[in-house]
């Protein structure tokens, strides 16, 4: 479906349309009750937007804006997609409270 919204519509507004899905996702996910209304808001919502508008989106993107260091990009790309969270997540200071 991503593929085909992509192609149909242009990745700029999959981008668009992804990060308002996943954002309103997240804001839902605040006024939820219920473990499987958390469930189905963040599985169907949020991650389908993250994936529509961060993963799939940005890679058209880049693919259609590179044309002779194509692969540099895309595997710069996929490198700093991977690598950033992680960096991300080592850098908080994780402490529990006393």
């Amino acid at each position: 479906m991503a593929g085909w919204f992509i192609d149909r519509f242009g990745p700029r507004r999959a981008l668009f349309v992804g990060a308002l899905m996943s954002g309103g996702g997240f804001l839902a996910l605040g006024y939820t009750t219920s473990l499987w209304a958390f469930g189905c808001i963040y599985l169907l919502v949020v991650t389908a937007g993250a994936n529509l508008g961060f993963s799939y989106a940005l890679s058209t993107l880049i693919n259609n804006w590179f044309y002779r260091r194509k692969a540099l990009a895309m595997s710069v790309f996929q490198a700093v997609d991977s690598f950033l969270p992680a960096v991300l997540v080592g850098a908080w200071p994780w402490r529990l409270p006393r």
